[in-house]
């Protein structure tokens, strides 16, 4: 059951358990909101004012409980909003680099990641996927923040020459296994060179918080005392101050949980693939692309599946 709808709420959801978290994410990362349309968008936001100009419409006058239709259509308008417009211009981000598409496009990415090929094809795989990550970071940004822009590239050439370098210097290690029959090499390649490539761009570009601190915020009051909702998780954050050691245990949380969901689209499909299909006489007799084909479907499947449950990892 969803919370009852509010601005400051940042979920329908209870983000303080896993479950909740869990469902969270499945919604933020929904494919299917790539399809919203200009239409879609104008109905989202006419019903998001009118609960603006007058709140009372969540309440049954005369009962005072909460209509359910009316809670799920305010948090299905503001999930869709959410999905498409950027925080702080509410200009529309271009479709590839939202987070309900980093999925289904990171399928042809860690694709090309888990090719058993050449040296070269290592370290352009890890070229494309630093390329892409950033390009997310950047319509995502900070708009408010003037010096964004510049820390992002600086951060941009420093992931893409780390990720590049420990990928090229394990595929010297290992020039001499066959990558195609080594499930856990294959893996552990593109794996160890992402991971230690993300957290070095992550503590390059959010430095600040470890050196400066970041705000520290408590629950206050709930917003309005008088509503009748024997359910009432809301409230309004309330700053008393800013902490390093925060920001330090923030950075080292943001570093484990993507070691935690760069797991699953890195070793599962391989381990799938050979478990269910490698010793077949029907796919041994499967030209490359078709091998591929399926390949991609077993990442898309995995990165659907898991990547939400590791992104819960940690409270939000």
């Amino acid at each position: 059951e969803w919370k009852a709808y509010h601005p400051y709420e940042p979920s329908p959801y209870k983000l303080d358990t896993y479950r909740g978290r869990v469902a969270h994410f499945y919604k933020i990362l929904d494919p299917r909101t790539l399809f919203i349309d200009q239409k879609q968008l104008q109905h989202a936001a006419a019903i998001l004012d009118k609960f603006t100009n007058d709140p009372s419409v969540l309440y049954d006058k005369n009962t005072k409980k909460m209509k359910q239709r009316v809670n799920a259509e305010l948090w299905n308008a503001r999930l869709m909003r959410d999905s498409v417009l950027h925080p702080d211009t509410q200009q529309p981000i271009f479709w590839a680099f939202r987070f309900s598409a980093f999925p289904a496009l990171n399928v042809p990415i860690t694709t090309l990641l888990l090719y058993p090929g050449s040296i070269s094809m290592t370290v352009f795989s890890q070229f494309i996927n630093q390329t892409y990550n950033v390009a997310v970071n950047y319509a995502n940004r900070n708009a408010t923040n003037t010096l964004s822009n510049n820390k992002l590239f600086v951060s941009y050439i420093c992931a893409v020459t780390a990720s590049c370098g420990i990928g090229f210097g394990l595929r010297q290690l290992t020039k001499n296994y066959n990558l195609a029959t080594h499930t856990f090499l294959r893996g552990f390649i593109p794996y160890t060179a992402l991971t230690l490539a993300s957290c070095f761009n992550l503590y390059f570009i959010r430095w600040n918080e470890v050196a400066e601190g970041i705000e520290l915020r408590i629950k206050a009051s709930p917003y309005d005392e008088g509503r009748n909702d024997s359910d009432n998780n809301s409230f309004e954050w309330q700053e008393v101050g800013k902490s390093r050691r925060a920001g330090h245990v923030a950075l080292m949380k943001c570093c484990v949980a993507r070691m935690v969901w760069s797991v699953p689209p890195l070793f599962f499909p391989p381990l799938i693939i050979k478990g269910l299909f490698l010793r077949r006489a029907w796919f041994a007799r499967m030209k490359q692309w078709q091998k591929m084909c399926i390949e991609s479907t077993v990442i898309g499947v995995v990165l659907l599946t898991f990547i939400p449950p590791s992104l819960a990892l940690f409270p939000q």
